[in-house]
């Protein structure tokens, strides 16, 4: 999976890893999850062009409409399956930094929550666009 999305894991270690997913149309679709030393993951997020001085937010700063839905600040980040496999339990009084800028050598994007923990940070990825992951290379 991560050959095809043309992703590595952090150079460092990593602990809680999580991950599904399938690379094959029409289901291509990553999710992963572990935890990390913070420098390493500000790191990993700059080398997959992560501008980390200006993430969006969750819970978001109000409601949001989107056609005739009204979406909640505090609907869930991911999918639901995406939060079932990654146990995430977020508290709506805290705001953690969401990125929707992390990018792959195949062009895949990835949606990515930080949760910090200390000298620590949960990484939380879903695949947003996957990009050139269905082409095969030449």
């Amino acid at each position: 999976m991560l050959k095809a999305f043309q992703l590595e894991l952090p150079p460092c270690e990593t602990r809680d890893m999580t991950f599904s997913g399938q690379s094959s149309a029409p289901g291509i679709d990553l999710a992963m999850s572990f935890t990390a030393p913070k420098d390493c993951v500000e790191k990993y997020l700059t080398d997959h062009h992560v501008d980390r001085t200006n993430p969006i937010h969750w819970p978001d700063a109000g409601e949001t409409v989107v056609g005739n839905r009204t979406l909640s600040p505090t609907r869930p980040p991911f999918d639901a399956d995406h939060m079932k496999q990654f146990k995430l339990k977020l508290d709506p009084a805290n705001r953690y930094d969401v990125h929707v800028d992390f990018v792959t050598p195949k062009e895949a994007e990835f949606k990515v929550l930080l949760v910090p923990r200390g000298e620590m940070t949960g990484v939380y990825m879903e695949s947003r666009m996957s990009g050139n992951v269905g082409k095969r290379s030449g």
